[in-house]
């Protein structure tokens, strides 16, 4: 081969490597279906394991918002968290594969994954008063991460259209600024509410769409609430009759109601049943 034949060929490649880098890496402007699309968004699209981490800061300079479109992780981890700058302050992952989430961040203030069959997502086992707000939208997320306790920055945490059904509310104990507790839409049939102080700070909490019968100590263990979502779950009706009493008293604003009960009883604004009389023994 001719050296200046050589030459071309290698000035293509050259050229062809570069192009591809910017094409891969450059921030996609499309609208996106699950949010609305905002001037300090970059949006990436097709991210992996492996290609996340040649992610070049510069590309984020203008930008506070990152969201990340049909990726494929096995675990977002510490690595990839430290590869986006500190001025990115909002990272959203949506559809796709991420299965596990390993959070490491100390400029991060909120978090969404939704849709991307996560199951596992791990917080650093170290206080974080950063993080603000944790979204989460898996079936496959099947309980409360045990490592909510470290983020103590929190103040919205939203677990809507999951898969858990029990529920410890001492978890969420040192969130000593958690305001809005969303627990909506997942199978939840027991939510464990000791009547010491450890919602204290919660202002809206919705549990919606899930399989509840009743609720001890509540409302009165969460002092601060002024909005609530109880409809669609199985109550039973004596239950319904005595919180009724106790929300209005508390003057909170309750969010939805059920009309048609079929062959439950109304209460209300809220279906439930009779509670089943205890066998004599």
């Amino acid at each position: 081969m001719e050296p200046t034949l050589k030459s071309l060929l290698a000035c293509l490649i050259f050229v062809w490597i570069q192009y591809s880098h910017q094409e891969r890496f450059q921030c996609q402007h499309v609208p996106i279906e699950v949010q609305w699309h905002q001037v300090e968004s970059c949006v990436q699209l097709d991210s992996n394991q492996h290609s996340f981490l040649e992610l070049e800061s510069d590309l984020l300079q203008n930008h506070t918002i990152l969201e990340l479109v049909n990726s494929s992780f096995t675990q977002f981890g510490s690595n990839h968290f430290r590869v986006i700058p500190p001025n990115v302050k909002v990272l959203s992952i949506y559809h796709g594969n991420v299965t596990e989430v390993y959070f490491m961040s100390d400029s991060i203030r909120s978090l969404s994954i939704l849709d991307t069959n996560l199951s596992r997502f791990f917080a650093a086992e170290q206080e974080n008063h950063e993080l603000k707000s944790l979204e989460i939208r898996s079936k496959a997320m099947e309980a409360v991460p045990f490592s909510i306790e470290y983020l103590r920055g929190l103040e919205k945490l939203l677990l809507r259209g999951c898969n858990l059904t029990t529920v410890d509310t001492e978890q969420f104990g040192p969130l000593r600024n958690l305001m809005i507790l969303d627990l909506a839409e997942n199978a939840i049939t027991t939510i464990d509410i000791p009547m010491k102080a450890t919602l204290i700070s919660i202002t809206d909490f919705y549990v919606e769409d899930n399989l509840l019968r009743e609720l001890d100590n509540f409302p009165l263990a969460l002092p601060s609430l002024r909005t609530l979502s109880l409809f669609g779950n199985k109550w039973y009706c004596d239950w319904v009759t005595l919180v009724r009493r106790r929300i209005m008293r508390a003057r909170i604003m309750v969010y939805g109601g059920e009309n048609d009960c079929e062959n439950r009883i109304h209460n209300g604004g809220l279906c439930c049943d009779k509670r089943p009389e205890k066998a004599i023994v």
